[in-house]
């Protein structure tokens, strides 16, 4: 397939002929520790760093002079502004070479050398560069969870589109922003049919989505229901299926990076192996644009079906640079010094209570090839933490018939998504002709695209874990010392968002300023049940009732584990799970 058809496949994204904002005159990126910010050393130059945080990985989310020029809903301040995009949970960033219209960190310009020029979407670094508020300073991680609203953030754009396309005053504003001296009725009626295309697409996803209830749990700050929302947009949207659409009712939190490129098995219920199918999954459902459709919506062939946005390079890149991310160190000049003597007696209770899952476990040689740790997995039963997501993964079943082009039986999510990231990887290793050593070495590690859905969930180390509060996947329990503690002595209800960092009981601060949402735990997806240590017995409880004492020896320990970690657990062969 030559460059020139490609091109032709994202005509609906680019509108050709008109032109683009200049961009600003970039800048060295060099996110000093200063001005109440404080970033962790985790082993990143600057360069490193301002490439993680703005490289693109083919995510579309809108045309740049749309996103720049766009007011928010109900005034008419610009939707880009950055002091407006903090209130969904994304943080400041100066013009940088990557960053030349100085947006909030995860904000992507396309290359311009991409087949979507000229567009603007989400990074990696949107979900996965955190921020610990304490007296008045930011300590910001690279990799950890972000406390980013995105939900909220795509709502905003949303009624921005609407509000723009039936205000005539918007519009006109809108208009001359977008088009400039190059204004006339004749640009201007272009215009309006292009974005009248993604408002018709809008509207039907809207109301599929009201009609049916599908996102009935409210994700927040810090959450998405990610798998649930990579189906919908994949089988449902990009298939333009309302029958594919699932309720996606378990919000999980942001997972940490470091590591991630170590572990057998990824994701919370440890269903995927592969890192480039994880991250061709993640891209589809947040945004690439996909072709497996035709203008007229029927079935595209092979290969120009799998032909997709994606930077296939960039995220080669981000996965290989992940790798020399270190687990955040304790700051002790700003959450204070760590008790060592209580730390150690802390690390003998950790390796009684807690190591036989979240010790490290190596995989045996010649395994670490593909793998480095692997990760233990608990039944879901067992465990007791709210198993809606593991449900709703087990029992989704989609028609992959406009994927294939004929009648198809249904398929589960395992198979769906394995089909599409399979698919797309591929196309771009064919279009690039590689050799299957270089197919190896995208994949990463040689690591075969396996994709499992069951009722299980996984534990893993727990270096840097006390940056990363709330805690339990769907992040229900607000600090490390409720997760310690008996079900009954957690926070039922608590506020997640821009809170202060609680630096004693590790996680969010029992305050709040009324910027996040609710966490109501006894909501659907919202238990925060098991991982329990109490003197009963039962699904969910895991360890024995810990006295205050130990839990704040425990506590103290996870400040300094990466520094006095757990002996490693008995090594395995890499297949360990079928034997």
């Amino acid at each position: 397939m030559t460059n020139s058809r490609i091109t032709r496949l994202f005509l609906i994204v680019i509108l050709l002929g008109l032109s683009l904002p200049k961009l600003a005159e970039s800048q060295v990126y060099a996110p000093a520790s200063t001005g109440g910010v404080i970033w962790a050393n985790q082993g990143w130059s600057d360069a490193e760093r301002e490439f993680y945080h703005f490289a693109s990985q083919g995510v579309v989310t809108s045309r740049i002079d749309w996103f720049m020029s766009l007011e928010q809903a109900d005034n008419r301040q610009l939707l880009s502004d950055p002091g407006y995009l903090v209130r969904f949970g994304f943080m400041l960033a100066p013009k940088s070479r990557l960053n030349p219209l100085g947006l909030p960190i995860g904000f992507a310009l396309a290359p311009e050398d991409s087949l979507v020029k000229g567009t603007i979407g989400l990074t990696c670094a949107a979900c996965h560069s955190g921020q610990l508020s304490y007296r008045g300073t930011r300590f910001r991680i690279d990799g950890a969870p972000s406390m980013v609203n995105s939900t909220a953030f795509g709502n905003a754009i949303v009624e921005s589109v609407l509000t723009t396309y039936h205000s005539s005053q918007k519009w006109n504003r809108f208009a001359r922003r977008v088009l400039g001296k190059s204004f006339n009725p004749t640009t201007e009626k272009t215009l309006r049919t292009q974005f009248g295309a993604t408002v018709s697409k809008i509207e039907w996803v809207n109301k599929v989505t009201n009609q049916n209830d599908i996102y009935p749990v409210v994700e927040g700050f810090g959450r998405t229901d990610a798998i649930g929302r990579i189906g919908n947009m994949v089988f449902g949207t990009d298939l333009h299926d309302s029958s594919n659409f699932k309720v996606a009712n378990a919000p999980v939190s942001f997972p940490q990076l470091w590591d991630i490129w170590k572990f057998d098995w990824v994701q919370y219920d440890a269903s995927v192996v592969q890192p480039m199918s994880r991250n061709t999954g993640e891209d589809l459902g947040v945004g690439a644009i996909a072709n497996y459709l035709d203008s007229n919506g029927a079935t595209n062939p092979a290969p120009q079906k799998w032909a997709s946005s994606i930077n296939f390079e960039n995220l080669k890149k981000i996965e290989t640079q992940l790798q020399s991310l270190k687990a955040p160190l304790w700051p002790s000049q700003l959450f204070g010094k760590v008790n060592i003597p209580l730390a150690r007696q802390g690390r003998n209770l950790f390796e009684q209570n807690c190591a036989s899952c979240h010790a490290p476990r190596p995989v045996l040689p010649p395994g670490d090839k593909f793998a480095k740790l692997a990760v233990t997995i608990v039944d879901a039963n067992v465990i007791g933490t709210d198993p809606q997501r593991v449900i709703n993964s087990t029992t989704a079943r989609y028609n992959p018939s406009k994927l294939l082009g004929f009648q198809s039986p249904e398929i589960d999510l395992a198979e769906g998504l394995f089909t599409v990231t399979e698919g797309g990887k591929n196309w771009y290793y064919d279009l690039m002709q590689f050799t299957p050593e270089q197919r190896g070495y995208y994949d990463g590690f040689d690591r075969p695209n396996l994709v499992s859905f069951q009722m299980r969930y996984k534990a893993r180390p727990l270096d840097g874990i006390w940056a990363t509060p709330p805690f339990l996947h769907n992040g229900s329990v607000r600090n490390i010392y409720e997760l310690l503690s008996p079900v009954s002595q957690r926070a039922q209800k608590f506020w997640v968002g821009l809170d202060d960092f609680d630096p004693v009981r590790l996680g969010l601060s029992a305050k709040s300023n009324n910027m996040g949402f609710i966490m109501d735990t006894s909501i659907t997806g919202n238990s925060n049940s098991g991982h329990e240590f109490n003197n009963t017995s039962g699904a969910g409880v895991i360890g024995r009732l810990l006295s205050h004492q130990e839990r704040m020896a425990i506590i103290e320990y996870l400040k300094v584990l990466p520094e006095m970690p757990p002996e490693n657990l008995p090594g395995v062969p890499l297949d360990w799970l079928n034997q």
